[in-house]
C-alpha cells in the first residue's frame, strides 16, 4: 500500500510540474466578463472533459466525470484570443478559490477538434509588468500583482513564437 501511494504521488508530482509548465495561478480573477470572447468550435467533448457554452454570455462550463478513483472536477472558464489561433483561457474549479491561466490552440484534426497547450518559446520578465512569480510546494507557479499587470503581462507574450503539444485531460 506504501509503495502504491508513493508512486501515485510521484506521478503526480511529476504530472503538476508538466501542466505547471504551460500554466500558472493567480489569487484573483484576471480575465473580466467583458474581455471574454466566445471561440467557434469549443464547445464539445475533449478526451474526459465536455466543454458547454453558458448562455448569455462567453463563458464556458466544464465538467469531467469521476472514474478509476479520481474526483469528479467542474468549473468555468473564459478565454481571450492572445495572437493568430493562440488563446489564453482562465479556469476556476468549482471546489476552489483560485484561478489557472492556460496557454492553448484549438485543433481541428479531419473534422475532430482537439484542445493542445500552446508554450511559449521564452517568456517575458514578469517584474517589467509589475507582477510577481511565486512557487507553491506542489510546484505550482501563482503570479500576484494587480490585474491590469497580471493582463498586460499575459498580452505581453503575443509577441512571442508557441510551441503547440497534446493537453492532458
Amino acid at each position: 500500500m506504501r509503495v502504491r501511494k508513493a508512486s501515485s504521488l510521484l506521478v503526480l508530482s511529476v504530472f503538476l510540474c508538466l501542466f505547471a509548465a504551460g500554466c500558472f495561478d493567480t489569487p484573483t480573477e484576471v480575465i473580466l466578463v467583458s474581455d471574454a470572447v466566445k471561440i467557434s468550435g469549443l464547445p464539445q467533448k475533449y478526451l474526459t472533459y465536455t466543454i458547454t457554452p453558458v448562455p448569455g454570455s462567453n463563458d464556458y462550463r466544464y465538467h469531467k466525470p469521476a472514474a478509476d478513483g479520481a474526483p469528479e472536477v467542474s468549473g468555468y472558464a473564459r478565454a481571450i484570443l492572445l495572437k493568430d489561433d493562440i488563446y489564453v483561457a482562465q479556469f476556476r474549479d468549482d471546489n476552489q478559490q483560485g484561478y489557472t491561466i492556460e496557454f492553448f490552440k484549438l485543433v481541428n484534426n479531419a473534422g475532430v477538434a482537439e484542445l493542445k497547450v500552446a508554450l511559449p518559446e521564452t517568456f517575458p520578465n514578469p517584474e517589467d509588468y509589475g507582477v510577481k512569480w511565486e512557487m507553491d510546494d506542489f510546484g505550482m507557479e501563482t503570479v500576484a500583482g494587480p490585474r491590469e499587470s497580471i493582463m498586460a503581462y499575459i498580452r505581453a507574450h503575443a509577441g512571442l513564437n508557441f510551441t503547440v503539444s497534446q493537453q492532458p485531460g
